[in-house]
């Protein structure tokens, strides 16, 4: 027969075990309440890790850690995995309100880019993840073109809170109509030359220069770059170019190597393969190395360079720039880098709450974000320039 005394004394156990961990969440809940959670306190302030707290305060981190999990449903605290806890407001956050202009078409002629249709998920995706979730406008250029998608976005800006743009696609007078309103603005790549804050972006110039010094360190001694849109217009594009030109250093200074830059109509494949059949129809010397602004170029100009009979990658490495899924294409492991787009979507959407939050504090800017870009593929570079560029054999 079960004893009964054994069952009181373990539920007494129990309920001093349970009294003791709730005082313990208490002086945590106490200690951020009269250290962190002032209301005069800015949103956006950084708190204490749990490992801190937990030895501060002498409880374990599983007290923590729950006393910040009831906060964040509460909407008072924001946890970032890998950036920290951050403050919310006294009364929590206004994120269930918050409305987003985007900036990007979701449907239309453009959407022919894989490369927008992978931003646009990212986005979404880091947009749902959010607590609470923030309700997204997009739109689409489906009819009038991007005319109309501007427009678009001109008529929302007194719906929404912010917006996160796309440069290339919308005209400049979008960012300023929002800030001017009091709209913050996250640009997709920088929108300006030697811009700094409020944008997110794969380093275009980075693993341009690495490609050309690979190219330069394996002999290719005549470079394209072939881009989907004027260099004018697009600061990518001038990224890239810079990127390709100090790769190349001296040897280019010193005319032992010739770099040109030519434009393609879009960035479709068919109109990589109709500037390729151009440039190859002109006589002259032929590109041995050419740099894409994106995958589907690339693959265009290997199609075209191949109708030539020359020898891919040994007479010429063919490189793109998006790292877009190509399984079904005739070149799958075409050489090229990886933009993280996951990645990019969620920093845009974090950026745009960061500077929703800011807002009052005098300034609302948030440093801009840029992400590395490692290289995959393998087919279309020779196997000393794929070691270079750290690319494993298929």
């Amino acid at each position: 027969m079960e004893n009964p005394f054994s069952n009181r004394k373990k539920a007494g156990r129990l309920l001093k075990a349970d009294m003791a961990s709730l005082r313990a969440g208490e002086r945590v809940l106490n200690c951020l309440e009269t250290e962190f959670l002032r209301p005069e306190l800015p949103m956006g302030t950084r708190l204490p890790t749990i490992r801190q707290l937990s030895h501060r305060l002498r409880v374990c981190e599983r007290t923590v850690q729950g006393v910040f999990d009831k906060l964040a449903q509460q909407g008072r605290i924001r946890c970032e995995v890998g950036r920290g806890t951050f403050f919310m407001g006294a009364n929590g956050s206004r994120a269930a309100e918050w409305r987003i202009a985007l900036g990007i078409p979701i449907s239309g002629p453009a959407m022919n880019l894989p490369f927008l249709s992978g931003l646009n998920s990212g986005i979404l995706q880091a947009a749902a993840k959010r607590f609470p979730p923030l309700m997204l406008v997009p739109r689409s250029c489906e009819n009038r073109g991007c005319d109309s998608l501007v427009q678009s976005l001109v008529d929302d800006c007194s719906r929404v809170d912010g917006i996160i743009l796309f440069p290339v696609w919308v005209s400049d007078e979008i960012r300023p109509i929002y800030e001017r309103h009091g709209k913050p603005v996250v640009d997709i790549n920088p929108p300006a030359d030697g811009a700094t804050a409020n944008f997110v972006s794969p380093d275009y110039f980075e693993s341009s220069r690495r490609i050309a010094e690979v190219w330069r360190q394996t002999g290719r001694r005549r470079i394209l770059l072939l881009l989907g849109v004027s260099i004018q217009k697009s600061v990518s594009s001038r990224l890239r170019r810079f990127g390709v030109e100090t790769g190349l250093g001296d040897e280019l200074l010193n005319e032992e190597v010739r770099f040109k830059i030519a434009r393609a109509k879009s960035y479709s494949e068919e109109d990589g393969y109709s500037a390729m059949q151009d440039i190859l129809s002109r006589g002259g010397e032929i590109p041995d190395a050419v740099l894409c602004m994106g995958d589907l170029l690339a693959l265009g100009v290997a199609r075209a360079a191949r109708e030539k009979g020359i020898r891919i990658p040994v007479e010429m490495s063919v490189v793109g720039g998006s790292g877009i899924d190509l399984s079904h294409s005739h070149h799958p492991c075409l050489t090229r880098t990886v933009q993280p787009l996951d990645k990019i979507g969620e920093a845009a959407v974090d950026m745009i709450c960061q500077r929703l939050e800011r807002r009052g504090n005098g300034t609302s800017s948030v440093a801009g974000r840029i992400f590395s870009t490692p290289w995959i593929g393998g087919e279309t570079t020779r196997p000393e320039e794929n070691e270079l560029l750290h690319i494993s054999d298929q």
